[in-house]
C-alpha cells in the first residue's frame, strides 16, 4: 500500500511540475514576445550606445536563466527510481525549443534593425571615402587630403567591428555559467546514484 502510496505521489508532483513549468514557460514566452515588438517597433536604436538597449537582453538571459534552472531539477524528478537518461531526454527537449525562442525573441528585431544601420552608415561612409579619393592624383593620397581620409577610415573600422547584438561581456558569461549547470546536475545525479548502489 505504501508503494503504491508513494508512486501516485511521485506521479502527482511529477504532472505538477509540468504543469507549472508549462505555465510559467508559456507566460516567460508571452513576455518574450512583447519585448520583440516593442524592439522591433518603438525602442530608439544607436549604433554607438547599445546600452540603452541592455534591458531587452536582461530579458533574454533571464528568462533563459529560469528555464535553464528548470533543466537542473530533472533529476529531482524521479528520485525514487533513478536517473534514467532516456526518460529526462524526451522533457529536456521539449524545454530546450521554448528556451531557444526565448533567448531570441527579445533580441532578434533589434539585432536586424542594428544590422541595417550599420550597412547605411557603412555605405554613407564609402561614399563620403570616394569623394576625397576622387581628387587623388593615381596613389598620391596627399593630394586627396589624407587629414580628411584618415578619420573616415579609422569610423568604418569601428563601425564595422560593433557588435550588432544588445549584450554585454556581463551577459553573456553569466548565461554560459548557467549553461553549465543542468549538465553537472545529472552527472553529480548519476554519480550519487552509483556510489549508493555500491554502498548497497
Amino acid at each position: 500500500m505504501l508503494s503504491g502510496f508513494a508512486g501516485f505521489l511521485t506521479a502527482g508532483g511529477t504532472l505538477m511540475v509540468w504543469v507549472v513549468m508549462t505555465t510559467v514557460i508559456t507566460m516567460l514566452l508571452q513576455q518574450a514576445i512583447v519585448f520583440g515588438r516593442l524592439g522591433g517597433d518603438y525602442a530608439r536604436v544607436s549604433l554607438l550606445n547599445t546600452r540603452t538597449l541592455l534591458p531587452f537582453a536582461r530579458v533574454s538571459i533571464i528568462s533563459s536563466l529560469a528555464v535553464i534552472g528548470a533543466l537542473a531539477l530533472f533529476p529531482l524528478i524521479n528520485l525514487e527510481g533513478g536517473l534514467e537518461l532516456m526518460e529526462s531526454v524526451p522533457g529536456a527537449v521539449s524545454i530546450l525549443g521554448p528556451l531557444i525562442i526565448m533567448f531570441i525573441i527579445p533580441v532578434w528585431p533589434l539585432h536586424r534593425r542594428l544590422v541595417r544601420l550599420r550597412q547605411q552608415e557603412l555605405s554613407g561612409l564609402q561614399d563620403r571615402i570616394d569623394a576625397v579619393l576622387a581628387g587623388a592624383d593615381g596613389v598620391n593620397l596627399a593630394s586627396a587630403g589624407i587629414d580628411k581620409l584618415l578619420p573616415l577610415l579609422n569610423y568604418r573600422r569601428e563601425i564595422a567591428q560593433l557588435s550588432t547584438w544588445p549584450f554585454d561581456v556581463g551577459n553573456i558569461t553569466t548565461l554560459l555559467f548557467y549553461l553549465i549547470i543542468p549538465p553537472l546536475t545529472w552527472v553529480g545525479a548519476a554519480l550519487i546514484e552509483n556510489l549508493v548502489n555500491l554502498a548497497m
